[in-house]
């Protein structure tokens, strides 16, 4: 029973659990856990609804959405060192700074516009020419014109995230997916002479609906009078020194993911233009894939807020600690995904797919399976370095890594898949190896450079009280 034990929390600490130990992450992971698989469940109705819809409906939407990602993980990328900054005035005991902090990456939020809904017309063409081309760049654009509500959101749910404080992130999320699968059914599906069946148009306008309801009830929150006083989240005016601040840290990260997505991307339109099985292994593997990423996602934003904390206070001694704890973590719950994924993956396969499959397509999503398998395990480790990276703000070197990905990932799948008849299976390999090396590289780079010795002397934004 000792592990159940513990001392009542002190207000240098983010759990009444011993720092760096199991018990703390998996307290601050578990309702980041549950709030980061509110948005993986959504991803997953709306796929699943489009099954049910059509099979063409569903694969034009994973389609689309790996083309949204290149815009949609960007920019959250930048709002996301909001919980780094948090985190760090926190532990700093500069409270007053985080709100003032929070409003220049809302200002960031809707000034992305300005550039990414003209980029959004140039990127279609990774949709030309595909046989899913139509209804994947209805949703595409509907999502388009509404992308400043992902940093928005991302950068709102921040200023709860970087306190360790969860709850009303989740209800929110939680509202959230119950609002996106209301109106899911009723416009994919339609509704007799009152809707008509909108199918994937349909899923990307309840989309849009739920996030700008998800961003209202944050923001709504975040303007309560008790955040006024503690954290200045009336101070509205826009402060060029800290705008700057914050993005500095961020460009670099989202500089560095665009490499990522953009080799991912040009990798994935491999399987798209070959069609058939490709486009079927594509679409099963994304879903599936998707769907249970939120265990490593929840595990590293804990992560983040855990090794921020540390930073701000100096206390270096626990980061070693947080590496064991963080590893731990990762192959407890690797081990618990491996009883669905390798040993139900019929179970799986009718659930996720159309039953009329042949049986070489069948042996195609088999192999899916197993590469998922090892591409999550992979993303728990790659969560880990994020997290040092993020936490310690080594911004520059986080995207100079990255771009090394059009050679590790792009060009084995052109060759292997494009001209060496590879099974369309192999791409999840092949992404798995590359987020495997990163975040072992990322860790190793935290550990062999100073940059741990972030601390309050660092935090040079002058703000009146």
């Amino acid at each position: 029973m000792g592990f159940f034990r513990s001392k009542r929390k002190t207000p240098d600490q983010l759990t009444r659990y011993p720092t760096a130990s199991l018990r703390e992450l998996a307290a601050l992971a578990l309702p980041f856990i549950l709030t980061a698989s509110i948005p993986c469940l959504l991803s997953f109705i709306d796929r699943f609804l489009l099954k049910l819809y059509s099979q063409d409906a569903q694969n034009a939407a994973t389609a689309a959405i790996s083309l949204c990602w290149n815009f949609q993980l960007s920019l959250i990328m930048i709002a996301l060192v909001s919980q780094a900054f948090v985190g760090h005035y926190k532990g700093a005991k500069q409270e007053k700074k985080i709100g003032p902090f929070i409003w220049q990456m809302i200002f960031f939020s809707f000034l992305s516009m300005a550039f990414t809904y003209p980029l959004s017309f140039l990127s279609e063409m990774y949709l030309k020419g595909t046989e899913v081309e139509k209804e994947a760049l209805h949703y595409f654009r509907i999502l388009a014109a509404a992308n400043f509500l992902y940093p928005l959101g991302a950068t709102l749910a921040s200023f709860y995230t970087g306190r360790g404080k969860l709850r009303l992130v989740f209800f929110s999320s939680c509202m959230t997916l119950f609002m996106n699968f209301f109106l899911d059914y009723l416009l994919i599906f339609g509704v007799r002479d009152w809707i008509s069946p909108m199918g994937v148009k349909g899923a990307a306008i309840a989309t849009v609906i739920s996030e700008g309801t998800y961003c209202l009830l944050l923001y709504f929150f975040f303007i309560q009078k008790k955040h006024i006083l503690q954290y200045r989240t009336d101070k509205r005016s826009f402060n060029p020194k800290l705008f700057w601040e914050g993005l500095k840290t961020g460009l670099p990260r989202a500089l560095g993911r665009i490499m990522a997505i953009g080799a991912w991307t040009a990798a994935s339109r491999t399987l798209l233009e070959k069609g058939g099985d490709y486009v079927l292994a594509f679409s099963f593997g994304i879903m599936l894939f998707t769907s249970l990423t939120f265990i490593s996602d929840g595990m590293g934003q804990a992560l983040t807020t855990t090794i921020s904390h540390s930073l701000g206070q100096n206390a270096s001694s626990s980061l070693k600690k947080s590496l064991r704890t963080a590893s731990c973590f990762v192959l407890i719950t690797s081990t618990i995904l491996a009883i669905p994924l390798l040993l139900m993956k019929d179970t799986i396969i009718n659930y996720l797919s159309d039953n009329q499959i042949n049986e070489t397509s069948r042996l195609i999503l088999m192999e899916c399976c197993s590469w998922i398998w090892l591409a999550l395990v992979a993303t728990g480790v790659n969560r880990i370095g994020v997290s040092m990276m993020t936490a310690s703000r080594d911004t520059v070197f986080y995207a100079f890594s990255l771009s090394f990905m059009w050679i590790t990932q792009w060009i084995p799948t052109f060759i292997g898949i494009g001209y060496l008849g590879w099974s369309p299976a192999k791409f999840f390999l092949i992404d798995s190896l590359n987020t495997l090396v990163i975040g072992v590289i990322f860790t190793l780079r935290f550990f062999k450079e100073p940059y741990r010795r972030l601390g309050p002397q660092l935090i040079r934004i002058n703000l009146s009280n």
